[in-house]
């Protein structure tokens, strides 16, 4: 922070000019801070929404609030896995129960799913939707694995799947503690500026060193003129 000059010293006028400028960049530290919390506020990695696998998906979908935890049925290898650019980071599988298929991204721990049925399993992830290319791609793969259409598979689907793939939740923490940061010592600054914005207003006007010596020497040649007029009457 910028230190005062003499001149704003002596002048309260300055003093706060010079205050409130200071101002400027806490406050929209503080502001931006504030936003970035609010924005990110709904993240619940730890409390995840427990739902109900028999039920659709979609009903459940909430971006500010993603993990869900689930028990779900017996699940089958789709033949589709997922791709970060070249390398493989999860494979689809899917359940199928009551007339309702529902997808889930599993993380691919041991190379090939193997066995391609998984048991029942009780995750923990994120519910997403996926695009709608990876969602084609993954109604037409699914349809020649099992002699069906995807016009059929789409009736009993939809693009929001679970992701249990490992995401990185402490990154966000992380975030969160730095805006956090951030904005305590915006706010703590901004009390700071603000109070000796306001004790240089209650000061009374101070007039500098140079300025002080010339009213002194102007009041001491006063008497003197006075003197000096009173001998000439006499």
């Amino acid at each position: 922070m910028k230190n005062l000059t003499e001149k704003q010293k002596h002048s309260p006028i300055k003093s706060r000019r010079f205050y409130r400028r200071q101002m400027w960049l806490p406050a929209l530290v503080l502001i931006t801070s504030i936003l970035l919390l609010w924005q990110n506020a709904g993240e619940n990695s730890h409390s995840p929404r427990p739902i109900n696998n028999q039920c659709k998906f979609e009903d459940f979908y909430n971006p500010a609030q993603p993990y869900v935890s689930v028990n779900a049925p017996s699940l089958y290898y789709t033949g589709c896995a997922a791709y970060d650019g070249k390398k493989e980071t999860g494979y689809y599988y899917y359940s199928l129960e009551n007339g309702t298929c529902h997808f889930y991204l599993l993380d691919p721990s041991s190379g090939y799913p193997e066995p391609p049925e998984r048991k029942a399993l009780s995750l923990n992830g994120r519910l997403i939707r996926l695009n709608e290319d990876t969602y084609e791609s993954l109604l037409q793969t699914m349809a020649d694995s099992l002699s069906w259409t995807v016009s059929s598979l789409r009736n009993m689907t939809s693009p929001y799947i679970i992701s249990a793939l490992p995401y990185p939740a402490l990154t966000h923490e992380v975030f969160h503690l730095l805006a956090g940061c951030a904005f305590l010592i915006a706010l703590v600054d901004l009390i700071w500026l603000f109070y000796h914005s306001l004790r240089h207003r209650r000061e009374p006007l101070q007039l500098s060193g140079e300025a002080q010596q010339g009213q002194q020497d102007s009041s001491s040649e006063q008497p003197r003129t006075l003197i000096s007029h009173r001998r000439k009457k006499h």
